[in-house]
């Protein structure tokens, strides 16, 4: 299963150097789809699930707001 991966990998690769480049269409569409993989559309907080990008953006900046404690130093 591992080999097969990687070889889809290795031809996902090659295809983007043979056809892409920077104004491509290819490129574009490549772009295009990893921002798709890379964006979150549902956020589980323990008890539901939140829909809304703006309920998902509150509590993700909630969570990193309250994950970095700020540690001031007097000295």
């Amino acid at each position: 299963m591992r080999n097969k991966e990687s070889l889809i990998k290795q031809k996902a690769q090659v295809r983007y150097l043979k056809e892409g480049d920077s104004s491509s269409t290819f490129c574009h569409v490549s772009l295009t789809a990893r921002r798709m993989w890379n964006t979150i559309c549902a956020l589980w907080d323990g008890s539901d699930w939140d829909l809304e990008e703006e309920d998902i953006k509150r509590k993700c900046k909630k969570q990193l707001l309250t994950a970095q404690e700020v540690v001031v130093d007097n000295d």
